[in-house]
């Protein structure tokens, strides 16, 4: 559960044992979102398993960038994480980042169409990556937890 801008209430559940999204405004349902809202750019093939991992929202509810992990349907290894943006006006995903490390994993969306990816290091070290939606520039920094 998140909060968001002007009483927004974002919940990230499972719903008939799909992962979802709903957007709440004082608790009336605004919109909700799954891997179906995806199915037009990704989905299962006859050689691999699309897998949604997370849905994060935009503080606004303007829209969400979800995490979805592809794996090898043959012997289920890891092939590659995409991130897409999806536009709750539009009802359209866009690929922002596909990752072919299986150790990075998006983390958190920030305003102004940025997000973060990172890498678990060293058991004590993150290193996040910053990505612009906007223009794709990115910069990293190491997180030293010690």
């Amino acid at each position: 559960m998140e909060a968001g801008k002007d009483d927004l209430l974002f919940v990230f559940h499972k719903s008939n044992g799909d992962m979802k999204l709903s957007v709440y405004d004082n608790g009336v349902l605004l919109r909700s979102v799954n891997a179906s809202n995806f199915a037009e750019t990704i989905s299962d093939t006859e050689t691999t398993q699309a897998r949604l991992e997370t849905i994060l929202p935009h503080f606004e509810g303007k829209y969400v960038v979800s995490s979805f992990s592809i794996f090898d349907k043959k012997n289920s290894r890891f092939k590659s994480r995409r991130i897409f943006k999806y536009d709750f006006e539009t009802k359209t995903a866009t690929l922002l980042k596909e990752i072919q490390d299986p150790s990075e994993s998006l983390y958190w969306i920030l305003k102004d169409n940025d997000f973060l990816y990172g890498k678990l290091k060293q058991k004590k070290k993150v290193l996040f990556v910053f990505k612009s939606i906007a223009t794709m520039a990115h910069t990293s920094t190491i997180f030293d937890s010690t």
